[in-house]
């Protein structure tokens, strides 16, 4: 009921993906890259021995937040 309810709002009114999705996946882009960074660079300063637990934390953060976002933004 909800998804035909929006459909209805949405028809016809514009065009493009939604801004608001557009947003969040250019958000978490963005912040991939800066993980990604940190992580290639504390792995060359002090190796995989020397990570530590937020090191870890990190990458099941930019794990978990695309399935949180998609799975709010399915409904």
């Amino acid at each position: 009921m909800a998804h035909e309810a929006l459909r209805a709002r949405d028809s016809g009114h514009r065009s493009g993906p939604d801004p608001l999705l557009v947003e969040g996946w250019t958000l978490y882009a963005l912040g991939v890259c800066v993980v990604l960074t940190r992580l290639v660079t504390r792995y060359k300063m002090v190796g995989v021995e020397g990570s530590k637990p937020d090191d870890w934390l990190m990458i099941l953060a930019m794990v978990n937040s695309p399935a949180q976002s998609v799975t709010v933004w399915r409904g």
